[in-house]
């Protein structure tokens, strides 16, 4: 008496996650993968399963990556190093990712380094696109992203500006 019950179920749960890169090759995508350069990337990005994802895809590239899970650690990270390309997630909770670019740019102007910047948001209206323009992103890709659109867009956008 006093002591209860214990009872143990157990209930089968299948979960899906939708990759935020989808890596279905197409064909002549091997092909290319060999002549790519070996871009130093920032992936700014806070949702950790997005950017275990991404940084996974990004290391079978050969891509040197560094991760930024708020807007704060990726102005740091400019501050520390140079990269080829920024990846910016555009919602993230303290500085979201238009601001970040902001303050960015101002930098540039003040002499820092230009570097091209990606936006990566799951907003695909075209207001959506003209704030992360206006904001001074290069470029905006609605996730999921398909591996060979991120790859076409950050050549499109790095030799733009002059590098590899």
């Amino acid at each position: 008496e006093g002591e209860g019950s214990v009872f143990t179920f157990v209930v089968p749960v299948a979960t899906t996650v939708e990759s935020p890169v989808d890596e279905q090759a197409e064909s002549g995508e091997e092909e290319t993968k060999g002549d790519e350069p070996s871009w130093k990337v920032l992936l700014v990005e806070d949702d950790p399963l997005i950017s275990d994802v991404m940084l996974e895809l990004f290391k079978h590239r050969q891509w040197r990556t560094t991760l930024a899970r708020n807007g704060q650690e990726a102005l740091d990270s400019c501050e520390d190093q140079t990269f080829d390309v920024i990846l910016m997630d555009v919602q993230m909770p303290d500085l979201h990712g238009l601001e970040v670019t902001r303050r960015l740019r101002s930098r540039e102007k003040q002499g820092a380094p230009a570097t091209p910047i990606i936006a990566l948001t799951a907003h695909a209206g075209k207001s959506d696109r003209e704030r992360c323009l206006e904001a001074g992103m290069d470029e905006v890709l609605t996730k999921p992203v398909k591996m060979e659109e991120l790859i076409s867009t950050i050549r499109e956008v790095v030799e733009g500006q002059g590098g590899p």
